[in-house]
């Protein structure tokens, strides 16, 4: 029979073992508690020296920038050796105080332009800074990598070139874009990079590169006919636009040779582009290629396009004219425009077509005479 003594030498372990769990939970409690109060102070104690530190660099890269767009250039910037000094000084031999520092300069430098941003560069580079940029890159945390590629790439760092390359296999797409834009920007021969990319060259990019294109001197543009050759297809498309935008009549020769190619993507922009470089010498061989195209729709329209820009009315109004039967209203549409574009034979073959043919083009035309319809 079980006394009362032997149900407490059971129950006492129990209430042991809760105790214990419950004194673990509130000391786990106590000590989270402690870490967040011990963490918010640190924050607010790091934002408070940070705040400090912009403070101090804003007032110095301040005058720099004026020091800058006042100084003589034929003669020693003694002013701007006392303000590194200064920054030298200030910084320490803290890294936090440094990284500060790197950040304000790209701050600055955003509204900048001229000789103001290019003193902030020079401050930049005296004080070695690129370093930090430099650690961050080879960083094992891939934001930290990406933000040191950006910030080498805005403070024209083209020592880096090498260690931002191997970045464009990286698996990480964040990565693979900064690397790609870094090396737009710092490259010497602009766009070379593209010799050796080994990956698609994406929407995006090619929005970057013509940006980037654009708002830089056109004798310094490359001849993108390098690339015709490329065999990434996305990078050889790229080059035959821009060939086309930035109308270097210069690589019609290449463009020529691109009509035979085996890629019909690659065929229809080389058509297209040879249309809006005004090529009339190279007349014969799109037409020659309308001729074997019927069944290809996208080529077939392309080719018509291309022969209403740089066509003969008298070689080429008989052949466009037996496309305006074709089965795709698309291909019609583009033989009756460029009928039209021909002039009074032009006219002539229409008028011919829709009196001799039971098919007619009269709701085509119709684009062209009302102007709610075209």
């Amino acid at each position: 029979m079980n006394t009362y003594g032997d149900y407490l030498a059971n129950v006492r372990p129990v209430y042991g073992v809760l105790a214990l769990i419950s004194l673990l939970f509130i000391a786990s409690a106590l000590l989270l508690i402690l870490v967040l109060f011990v963490t918010r102070i640190s924050k607010a104690y790091e934002d408070k020296k940070r705040a400090g530190l912009r403070k101090q660099y804003q007032k110095i890269l301040s005058k720099i920038i004026v020091n800058e767009s006042f100084s003589e250039k034929d003669k020693p910037n003694t002013a701007f050796e006392y303000y590194m000094a200064e920054l030298r000084l200030i910084c320490g031999g803290s890294a936090f105080a440094r990284h500060v520092l790197v950040a304000e300069i790209l701050q600055m430098k955003k509204s900048l332009t001229g000789n103001s941003a290019r003193a902030l560069i020079s401050a930049y580079h005296a004080l070695r800074l690129y370093r930090e940029s430099l650690r961050k890159v080879r960083s094992s945390a891939w934001h930290k990598s990406a933000m040191g590629i950006r910030e080498l790439a805005e403070m024209n760092c083209r020592e880096a070139i090498p260690v931002i390359v191997p970045f464009l296999r990286s698996a990480n797409q964040t990565l693979r874009k900064e690397s790609f834009m870094a090396l737009v920007h710092l490259e010497e021969q602009p766009l070379s990079f593209l010799n050796s990319l080994p990956s698609e060259l994406t929407l995006w990019m090619r929005v970057n590169i013509f940006y980037y294109l654009s708002k830089i001197d056109s004798r310094k543009l490359p001849v993108f006919s390098q690339w015709f050759s490329h065999r990434n297809i996305s990078i050889v498309l790229f080059a035959i636009s821009m060939t086309r935008q930035f109308q270097q009549r210069a690589s019609i020769p290449g463009l020529v040779k691109l009509v035979y190619s085996a890629n019909p993507k690659i065929v229809g922009l080389a058509i297209t582009t040879l249309g809006e470089l005004e090529a009339y010498q190279h007349r014969g061989l799109v037409a020659k290629l309308l001729c074997h195209v019927r069944n290809f729709e996208k080529l077939a329209r392309r080719a018509i396009i291309c022969l209403r820009q740089i066509g003969d009315p008298d070689l080429d109004v008989p052949l466009i004219k037996t496309f305006l039967a074709h089965p795709v209203y698309r291909v019609r549409y583009e033989a009756v425009y460029a009928l039209k574009k021909f002039g009074a034979k032009g006219e002539a073959a229409l008028s011919d077509f829709n009196a001799s043919r039971d098919v007619r083009t009269d709701s085509i035309l119709r684009h062209f005479s009302d102007p709610l319809l075209s």
